[in-house]
């Protein structure tokens, strides 16, 4: 197909009208099995069941989190509260789309909105929780929601700033959805935190008594006892835990060589997809479905008609049907073959390729004059200076096309430089894609780091604290990733996506437990109190919120393609190991870092 600005949806019509085509004329038969394949199909496939799937994996993700937000807080204001929240960062975030005519693409179509949510129910959480603490207290509404927002803002505001350099980081790559979607999701992240300080107070305030049940809840419930536990846990056992966490940043750093960066577009769809089955049927028999192309330039208009351009163009053609990887290849070369032996009676000697330009040009004007839609140019330019070679290439991982492709391109420049041949086509964008990804990932993740790492110093006004907090919530990430290279399971753009999305998210609970434990040393508490004081005031916030990430990351394993189920895997996981790192391991160094029961160096002297 021809590339316009609307070729996407235009792939799309394309094949609907051909499904319907084959339904209206009956072509299916149950005596022979009918296989429809080709990139727009696959693109068709991709756009249409991503949406399918948001269509029904997005209300199940937002039941699911209703569900347990009324179990976390047994009220309704808190279970409905949030949405109002979420409803109005997703319909800002998309208005900002519009105005800055930021196309809709299959990332930000299957992400964005899934990510918006997640996002939205840890902020609000957070609040929620600090406002029933004041409401707890004896704060009538309007006085909790007014110490909420005096009391959170600082650590919320520096939570979505550090959300928003994960997603920032993202836009180093040069995969311009990728790079779109990242802006989207920094200013989703910014617009729920001003929604969060401003609507959900404003709702919350005219709450006139806090829930009974929310009150046993908070006082009594399996997610206060268990916070109620973490600081004598992890002073016992602290050397245990800050083992086994040397042991796992020991284990991620030995395994991050075996990490691989690498795609296959028909690994996206599952075993059980037609759309698969039929990709490996065409790969089988017709020795594949996608293609490259490579352009050769002849030098001159008319030059592709001369006996050594053929002859040569010829030997590339050869030298290509030889390798194990290419199908059957389509030039000028062997049209003029089959028009040449047409003419002499098909006899087979006669299968040869013109003498001489005058003969070629001869046997182009004969084939083109046949027909309307019998002109070559999808294998010539007009002035007959280009000559195209459509090359089938079967299904392979993208490290090993990219080592195909560089085999061909060495080939071509070292034999014929004066072609200053050009490779293109499907399979090499793919491959291409495949780089960028793979020089992009290194570098977000980095520069991921050092942002949130100095936005931590500038936060807790110290290196000391800013680092340590860091450390629980980088290695989740870093482990996520080693295990998957230690499984030998391939990241694509996907695991991109969501190492640099969950990296601003899981540092989230990171920031409000250290604020409460610093801010509890400046009054010259000790560490433990200090610890037992930063759970209780936020350590059930973190749990509250990353059960709803993980469950939320969850939903999407039931997509129906590979790439956004690894999203909801990886994410779930890493939230997951964050939790425990944020409540288990930070409370661990902290013992380790400032004594057992030592008095605050934050504490003021008298």
């Amino acid at each position: 197909m021809e590339h316009t600005d609307e070729t996407s949806a235009a792939k799309v019509q394309l094949v609907q009208d051909l499904y319907r085509f084959v339904e209206e004329e009956n072509l299916s038969s149950d005596s022979y099995i009918l296989h429809l394949s080709g990139y727009p199909l696959a693109q068709e496939r991709f756009e249409t069941v991503s949406a399918e799937d948001i269509a029904i994996l997005i209300p199940v993700m937002v039941a699911l989190m209703v569900l347990i937000l009324f179990l976390s807080f047994r009220s309704l204001w808190a279970t409905i509260a949030p949405w109002l929240v979420i409803a109005c960062g997703i319909l800002a975030v998309q208005e900002i789309q519009s105005y800055l005519e930021i196309p809709h693409t299959t990332v930000d179509s299957g992400a964005l909105a899934p990510t918006l949510i997640i996002i939205g129910i840890g902020i609000t959480v957070h609040i929620l929780l600090e406002f029933f603490n004041y409401m707890h207290a004896g704060f009538d509404g309007k006085e909790a929601a007014r110490s909420t927002i005096i009391n959170i803002w600082r650590p919320a505001f520096f939570t979505a700033i550090t959300t928003a350099a994960g997603f920032f980081a993202l836009s180093v790559t040069k995969i311009l959805p990728i790079r779109e979607f990242a802006f989207l999701g920094a200013i989703g992240s910014i617009t729920l935190f001003l929604f969060a300080l401003t609507i959900l107070p404003a709702v919350l305030s005219f709450m006139k008594k806090i829930p009974a049940n929310t009150t046993r809840v908070l006082d009594a419930g399996i997610v206060s006892k268990i916070t109620q536990k973490i600081p004598d846990f992890t002073l016992r056992n602290k050397n245990r835990i800050l083992l086994g966490g040397l042991a796992a940043l020991l284990f991620s750093i030995w395994n991050i060589p075996n990490i691989v960066i690498d795609s296959n577009y028909v690994t996206l769809f599952k075993q059980s997809s037609q759309t698969r089955q039929d990709i490996e049927y065409f790969d089988d028999i017709y020795r594949g479905m996608m293609n490259l192309d490579i352009i050769l330039d002849s030098g001159e208009e008319e030059g592709i008609k001369g006996p050594v351009f053929l002859a040569q163009l010829d030997q590339i053609q050869s030298w290509l049907q030889q390798r194990e990887t290419m199908g059957p290849i389509n030039s000028i070369a062997d049209y003029l073959k089959e028009i040449n032996q047409a003419l002499n009676g098909d006899d087979p000697e006669f299968y040869r390729l013109p003498s001489s330009p005058e003969m070629a040009a001869q046997l182009l004007l004969l084939y083109e004059s046949s027909g309307a839609n019998e002109d070559l140019s999808d294998i010539k330019d007009f002035e007959s200076r280009y000559a195209r070679l459509v090359v089938p290439v079967v299904n392979m991982k993208a490290s090993v096309m990219h080592a195909e492709l560089n085999s061909i391109q060495t080939y071509l420049d070292e034999n014929y430089p004066q072609f200053q041949a050009v490779i293109t086509g499907t399979m090499a964008l793919y491959t291409l894609q495949d780089t960028y990804i793979s020089e992009g990932m290194a570098r977000s993740f980095l520069i991921a780091l050092g942002v949130i790492t100095l936005f931590f110093i500038a936060l807790f006004k110290s290196v000391k604290y800013g680092l340590l907090s860091i450390i629980p919530s980088v290695l989740p990430i870093v482990l996520t990733g080693s295990i998957a290279g230690w499984l030998k399971v391939p990241l694509d753009q996907s695991a991109v996506i969501v190492f640099a999305m969950t990296m601003g998210i899981a540092v989230d609970d990171a920031i409000h437990v250290m604020s409460r434990y610093l801010f509890a040393k400046s009054e010259g508490v000790s560490t433990k109190q200090s610890i037992a004081r930063a759970m209780n005031e936020s350590g059930r916030a973190v749990v509250f919120s990353s059960i709803v990430l993980v469950f939320g990351f969850s939903v999407l394993c039931f997509a129906s393609f590979t790439t956004i189920i690894y999203v909801g895997l990886f994410g779930s996981i890493i939230m997951t190991l964050a939790l425990v790192g944020d409540l288990v391991m930070l409370p661990a160094i902290l013992y380790w870092a400032d004594g057992d029961d030592d008095v605050a160096k934050l504490a003021p002297t008298a």
